[in-house]
């Protein structure tokens, strides 16, 4: 099976594993014990058929898209004025 691998950048692991019958989502967390004792970590996988892989993948396109149009509208807002600023002085 084929490993596409994603670590996050709150340190949790997605990994995707495939072949040409199979998909397998894996999700991955591991907190050291001399880190902190009462944190869990866990490794649990799910298979997926295509169509569920593929309306999975809607489906986070769907939350992700306006967090990101709103993200960059927000960028956009913010430089523009900051220029607007910069040009009053």
């Amino acid at each position: 099976m084929k490993c596409q691998p994603r670590t996050l950048g709150s340190g949790e692991q997605v990994l995707l594993y495939s072949n040409t019958s199979q998909i397998v989502l894996q999700l991955r967390r591991q907190v050291p014990t001399e880190e902190d004792l009462l944190e869990p970590s866990f490794k649990v996988a799910v298979s997926l058929t295509a169509l569920e892989a593929a309306q999975l993948a809607r489906d986070l396109l769907g939350v992700a898209l306006p967090q990101l149009q709103a993200s960059i509208t927000g960028e956009i807002s913010h430089s523009t004025n900051s220029v607007d600023v910069f040009k009053e002085e």
